[in-house]
């Protein structure tokens, strides 16, 4: 699915960007992405939402991990990840890297 903004209405806006969801073959489930592209111009922008659970098991978290590997590996355009990082998951572990 793909939105876009009138540029006619929003002057001074960025109102020329092309909005899609992004599906992810992962088996972590809490997350959304979503791809903003600029309509004139090649820049693009990977925008991610992610919550793990403060009850997720260390399985829920591994899957994060690959998750977060799919990332890296697969797109070659600037990553901006928000969500609830909570204190139980080992971020400072190598999970693939």
């Amino acid at each position: 699915m793909s939105y876009g903004l009138d540029s006619n209405t929003n002057r001074g806006v960025a109102t020329d960007i092309r909005v899609s969801l992004v599906d992810m073959p992962s088996a972590f489930e809490e997350h959304i992405f979503i791809m903003f592209k600029n309509k004139h111009f090649s820049n693009q922008l990977l925008f991610g939402n992610i919550y793990p659970s403060p009850n997720s098991a260390e399985e829920n978290d591994n899957k994060l991990y690959e998750l977060l590997n799919y990332l890296q590996n697969k797109f070659e355009v600037p990553i901006l990840i928000t969500g609830d990082f909570n204190s139980h998951i080992e971020w400072n572990q190598d999970y693939g890297h």
